[in-house]
């Protein structure tokens, strides 16, 4: 029964690190692309 129970929590687990993992990756590549536009305000205003 405990095996059942190891189980589930590592599957549990690993759904948890692989939400994050995504999630994380997401806003980084929002942070670059926010990055990328703020650096073309400049260039489009000269």
């Amino acid at each position: 029964l405990w095996i059942m129970a190891v189980l589930t929590n590592f599957t549990a687990l690993q759904r948890m690190a692989y939400v994050w993992r995504t999630s994380e990756a997401e806003e980084t590549r929002i942070e670059e692309i926010e990055d990328k536009e703020a650096n073309d305000i400049p260039r489009t205003g000269v």
